[in-house]
């Protein structure tokens, strides 16, 4: 299971990218996935970007739960994971990020550099780098 917990230092959501084609070991590692996201999931996953939270393990705030965002790639779904499915799920976490910040639309700038961002990140977890 490759997997990183990011968090942009402009924005106060985590970010959680997960690539693993076993949907019970991703939420025995994430037990604060909704179970009816993992029942959903176990049909035929290729990629999903759901709202959540994760508990903190360090810090000022270990063991609480903090908002999270969380991408789930599946390397052996149904379809290779390509450049735009990527993109497609980004521009998801643009916009979760945009309704657990209070902020209707982030300017067309400032949500490209965004989704430019989360991208990069998932393409390093999926690769594995």
């Amino acid at each position: 299971m490759n997997y990183a917990i990011i968090k942009s230092q402009l924005y106060p959501v985590k970010v959680c990218i997960v690539s693993h084609s076993d949907v019970d070991d991703i939420h025995r590692k994430f037990p604060l996935i909704p179970d009816w996201i993992v029942y959903e999931m176990r049909e035929n996953f290729q990629a999903h970007t759901i709202r959540g939270s994760i508990t903190a393990t360090s810090g000022p705030k270990k063991g609480s739960n903090e908002k999270c965002v969380y991408v789930l790639f599946n390397p052996n779904g149904y379809e290779p994971i390509t450049t735009g499915s990527i993109a497609h799920e980004a521009f998801h976490v643009v916009e979760f990020i945009e309704e657990y910040i209070g902020e209707q639309r982030f300017s067309s700038e400032a949500a490209a550099y965004l989704i430019d961002w989360v991208a990069d990140q998932c393409q390093d977890v999926i690769s594995g780098t």
